[in-house]
C-alpha cells in the first residue's frame, strides 16, 4: 500500500468510495507539480479526467470529487 492510500484510509476514505482514484490522482499530480494546488480547474480537473477517464469537462472531475467530500463529511 503506498503513503497517499494509507493516509487515505486513516482519513476513512476507502476504495469503494467513487472520487477514490481521483482524489489520489489529484494528490499525486500536486505532489509532482505543487503548481497544480493553483490551478485547480484549470490543470488539475482536466488532468485527472484524462488519467481516471471519467467526464472530460472539468465540472464531470470535480463533482465527483465533491461527492466523495460530501460522503466523508457525513460520517
Amino acid at each position: 500500500m503506498d503513503d497517499i492510500t494509507s493516509i487515505l484510509f486513516r482519513l476513512g476514505i476507502t476504495p469503494n468510495l467513487k472520487g477514490f482514484d481521483s482524489i489520489k490522482q489529484g494528490i499525486s499530480l500536486i505532489i509532482a507539480d505543487k503548481s497544480k494546488y493553483h490551478q485547480i480547474t484549470k490543470s488539475l480537473y482536466p488532468d485527472i479526467a484524462k488519467i481516471t477517464g471519467i467526464d472530460t469537462r472539468a465540472c464531470g472531475t470535480k463533482y465527483t470529487l465533491c461527492n466523495l467530500c460530501g460522503y466523508k463529511g457525513r460520517l
